[in-house]
């Protein structure tokens, strides 16, 4: 609060400045209308009124020259004012800045506010500055004090409470009403009339105080004392009122540094690691034994996520609940397979707590590990020891309990346990010491004695052993156990319980039972393979499995992530979808799946599937059967290429021509390409059959393939028809230099025929080839087309040869010659005239061949008598219509329209 003498101040400064104004207007006025009057009787010639107008005029020079002067004095009080003003003010902001660089450099709370009070009395100009904190009494302290007028604190009291003389002060007040108060003056505050003469010796005439908060709560006050009158204009408290809020800020650092260094001093000895997160995860602190368990330095986390611990072996499942519980900002309690830095896997036993701050939200994740590796390594041995044996006592009359020794306490137990003591809840055993079950003493001692005997290692029986059922009803049974050690100070045995009631039946199943897992893993022809999820790791594996892919040892597979045998990650992820459907179905089958041999070749494998029923809920067991059909493979992709390809020359047969020339004239027809499909036929190959026989001529045609196939461009497609000939197929032709195009691709394919053949024993040989060559889409759309056309074009060239020297021709130049109208004659000149003499010459086989084929058709028919009747006129019509069609088939001037 600002005091009134202050204000008052400055307004009787405002007013005098503006009367002064108006003064020296109104001389200004008066001098002005004098002049005139002065004129006026200057030019009447008046001596006296001369005179006297001459006094008056020299009295309003001299009166306005001193108002002038008075208001010049207002404006530079003003002016220096401001300037004073302007000042403080950036000493005030100066000395803030100054604090808040304090403020992180102090060691310890008592520095801290001996450094403010020194800086506020030297940079603020301030008479005296200090810091005081209430003792128990209710008296303030003076823990820090600064400036010319320290000495007014020499035997000062003052107090929070109201009720004595030193707490009826500013301070007092501040303190109680927790909000700043300003400018108070010791001469006209009333309340202050106690400290008045003190103050006064050591020229304090206004005091301000301001409340000091730590850990929300008032905790000192900041009080401040000058002897200006505007020390504590309005802007000026607003920097205070900063100041202040800094401190308290400051106390609240000091703290946390304080709490942080002695959690850290804490956490670095736990034996347990630590790690610190903000409320995005982000790390920000963690101890000794982190590093320890982990690998991983400050460096190497500090600023990342802890996912950087993940890796292929951490459970979906686990991770997904781990992150249900951050964002639920719920604590919660996990064990999962985490990688050290070094890749190693290690199980994780980890619990994370969220810190919630003073508005409700998470500012903070504090996790704990440890390191449960070895036990997890021994539950899992366990696991690996008894799981087979687990999954064959589950449909027999055989129970299984573990007892912990000395205390001989129920550990575990399983269905069957269950059952054979009458129990249907686990809790009715689970936790129970053992000797409750059993009838009396006698037995109870028999017992005690026949485990320290399995201690040391026998394998005995205890048998017609009497128990007690949970319904106090006594039973017989056979019990065994075997000693389980997992290293944790503890000793183990597990136990089986037989029903006596159903011993021979229950022997005669584990005797079949042991024998057929026997069997099983000792097979040679089907290999077996138990692999635990979700780490995928082999836990067994029989002889066959080691044979097939080539490892000696069982030591090299079990063990050992599955991935290793697999040739890349698409038969891994095979392999994993195909486990994913045997947890769904309970069994599953794959065939002819890649995995590696141990000298990296390939083998190719049938695998099936099925899943080991168990109580653990977290891991489970797959055991593979696998088949070897690396030969059935081959074969099969044997019988496939030849099912595609020739087998003479290795060149693609029809069927692969038709399926690649389907692609081409889709590609040809999406590029608005131009496509060139050429039908070859080789001359003279006939003769060389004739001569040499056709093992020559096949010799001959696997020559000719090999010279195809190197002449050829790799987008170009060969391949043959049967005997002699070939298809050429020529993609992205550029449909204005197709002829120049096609002119170079072929006479390079030409050279394939310039060298005679070489067919041993000195048969050298030469043969020519004649092609034609249609376009898609320019000459047709289909395949047959296309080929029909070819080869109608191949035959005018082979009509030709021995008046051309051309090998090869487009369709198209024998569609456009003159006269050939717009079908195309499949027959040349010189089959004409073949076929007219041949239909001349066969004129009368044609009416016997017909007469005698339908005779013997129609024999068994009513319409011939028997003893070779006279048909009748229905099948003498027939007789007659057939050698009509036979007779248009063989006649060289039948169109396709006469013959559909």
């Amino acid at each position: 609060m600002l005091d009134g003498k202050s204000r008052d101040g400055k307004l009787a400064t405002r007013k005098f400045g503006v009367r002064v104004k108006t003064l020296t207007s109104a001389t200004a006025v008066i001098g002005c209308a004098a002049i005139a009057v002065g004129v006026f009787y200057f030019a009447q010639g008046d001596r006296f009124i001369e005179t006297i107008f001459l006094a008056l005029l020299v009295s309003l020079l001299g009166i306005s020259i001193y108002l002038l002067g008075q208001v010049r004095k207002s404006q530079n009080e003003q002016l220096a004012l401001h300037v004073e003003h302007i000042r403080r003010l950036l000493l005030f902001n100066s000395l803030r800045a100054e604090a808040s660089r304090l403020i992180f450099q102090a060691r310890d709370e008592d520095e801290l506010f001996s450094s403010i009070c020194s800086l506020a009395a030297r940079e603020g100009n301030l008479a005296l500055a200090w810091i005081g904190v209430p003792n128990e009494s209710g008296r303030f302290d003076f823990v820090a004090s600064a400036g010319p007028a320290v000495g007014y604190l020499d035997g000062l009291e003052v107090s929070i409470d109201q009720s004595l003389p030193g707490g009826m002060g500013s301070v007092g007040r501040c303190w109680r009403a927790k909000q700043a108060i300003f400018a108070v003056d010791y001469e006209e505050n009333g309340i202050l009339a106690p400290w008045k003469a003190r103050a006064s010796q050591f020229g304090l005439k206004y005091n301000s105080v301001l409340p000091i908060y730590k850990s929300s709560s008032i905790y000192a006050v900041l009080a401040l004392y000058v002897d200006s009158e505007d020390a504590f204009d309005p802007e000026l408290q607003d920097l205070l009122v900063e100041l202040a809020d800094d401190l308290s800020f400051g106390l609240g650092w000091m703290s946390t540094i304080d709490r942080v260094e002695l959690l850290g001093q804490a956490l670095e000895i736990l034996s347990e690691g630590v790690c610190v997160s903000d409320d995005h995860g982000v790390v920000i602190f963690v101890n000794g034994a982190f590093t320890q368990i982990t690998g991983y330095e400050n460096d190497d986390v500090l600023g990342r996520s802890l996912n950087i611990l993940q890796g292929e072996g951490s459970d979906p499942e686990t991770r997904m609940k781990m992150r249900a519980a951050l964002d639920a900002a719920e604590p919660g309690n996990f064990e999962i397979l985490n990688y050290r830095k070094d890749g190693v896997p290690f199980w994780n036993s980890l619990a994370i707590t969220p810190l919630v701050g003073a508005k409700g939200m998470v500012t903070h994740f504090i996790g704990s590990m440890r390191d449960t590796t070895k036990r997890k390594e021994l539950e899992i041995e366990l696991e690996k020891t008894n799981i087979f044996n687990q999954a064959l006592l589950d449909g027999m009359t055989v129970g299984l309990s573990i007892i912990r020794y000395p205390e001989r306490q129920v550990e575990y137990v399983n269905d069957k346990a269950l059952e054979i003591f009458g129990a249907t809840e686990v809790s009715e055993l689970q936790g129970h010491f053992s000797g409750e079950f059993f009838p009396d003493d006698a037995t109870r001692y028999l017992v005690a004695s026949f485990s320290e005997s399995v201690f040391q290692g026998d394998r005995g029986v205890l048998k017609s052993l009497p128990y007690r059922r949970v319904d106090g009803t006594t039973g017989w049974m056979d019990m065994s156990g075997e000693y389980l050690d997992q290293g944790d100070g503890y000793r183990r045995i597990i136990w089986t319980h037989v029903d006596v009631g159903e011993r021979h039946k229950d022997e005669a199943k584990i005797l079949d039972l042991s024998n057929m897992r026997k069997a099983l893993l000792s097979s040679t022809v089907v290999a077996i393979g138990m692999v635990q999820y979700p780490e995928r790791t082999y836990v067994e594996v029989n002889q066959a499995f080691l044979d097939i892919l080539g490892y000696s040892s069982i030591d090299e597979v079990v063990g050992k992530v599955s991935k290793f045998v697999y040739p890349d990650n698409v038969e891994y992820g095979r392999m994993g979808a195909l486990a994913d459907e045997v947890f769904r179905n309970r069994t599953g089958s794959l065939s002819d799946l890649r995995v590696l041999s141990r000298d990296g070749g390939m083998k190719y494998v049938d695998i099936h599937g099925r899943l080991l029923e168990e109580d653990d809920s977290e891991h489970h067991i797959v055991v593979w059967t696998i088949v070897d059909v690396t030969d059935r493979h081959h074969l099969t992709e044997e019988l496939e290429r030849q099912a595609l390809f020739d087998a003479l020359t290795d060149l693609p047969n029809r069927r692969l021509l038709e399926d690649n020339l389907k692609l081409a004239i889709a590609r040809s027809k999406r590029r608005a390409s131009t496509l060139a499909v050429g039908l070859i036929d080789l001359d003279d190959f006939k003769s060389v059959n004739d001569r040499f026989g056709h093992e020559v001529g096949d010799d001959l045609l696997r020559q000719l393939a090999n010279r195809f196939r190197d002449l050829l461009r790799n987008t170009d497609l060969l391949a043959r028809l049967g005997g002699d000939e070939f298809v050429l197929v020529v993609e992205d032709l550029d449909e204005l230099q197709i002829r120049e195009q096609l002119e170079a691709i072929f006479s390079h394919l030409n050279r394939a025929i310039e060298l005679p053949f070489d067919l041993g024993d000195g048969r050298i040989v030469k043969v020519g080839m004649s092609m034609g060559v249609t376009l898609y889409p320019q000459d047709a759309q289909d395949i047959d087309a296309l080929l029909r056309m070819a080869d109608f074009a191949m035959y005018q060239i082979k009509a030709r040869k021995s008046s051309s020297d051309d090998w090869w021709r487009l369709a198209s130049f024998f569609r456009d010659q003159e006269g050939a109208g717009e079908d195309i004659d499949p027959f040349v000149a010189e089959e004409h005239r073949a076929l007219a003499l041949i239909l001349t010459q066969a004129e009368a086989e044609i009416s016997r061949f017909v007469g005698t084929f339908y005779r013997e058709l129609f024999i068994a028919d009513e319409q011939v008598a028997e003893g070779g009747a006279t048909a009748t006129p229905e099948a003498i019509s027939f007789v007659r219509r057939q050698e009509e069609k036979l007779r248009l088939l063989l006649s060289p001037n039948a169109t396709e329209a006469d013959i559909v």
